[in-house]
């Protein structure tokens, strides 16, 4: 029998800030991940920064350099 790893995320998503909201989330969080990607601010601060890039309600967005930053990241750490 197949066993499916209960942490994995879903196999597709709505969109893809669906998608990369659960990898930040299995990299550690926003806070980890948004400070990574902008250590000139503090960890909350980017972590609130990086939330707001993925909500599409919101005015900020990811630089192209920053999105594949973070799929190295999740690439090193064998998330996908």
């Amino acid at each position: 029998m197949l066993k499916i790893d209960a942490s994995q995320g879903d196999l597709f998503y709505e969109n893809i800030d669906a998608a990369l909201a659960q990898l930040v989330r299995a990299l550690g969080g926003a806070q980890r991940v948004g400070h990574a990607l902008r250590p000139d601010k503090s960890p909350e601060d980017a972590g609130k920064w990086l939330q707001n890039c993925l909500d599409d309600g919101k005015r900020d967005t990811l630089h192209p350099a920053q999105l594949m930053l973070i799929l190295r990241m999740g690439k090193k750490a064998g998330v996908h």
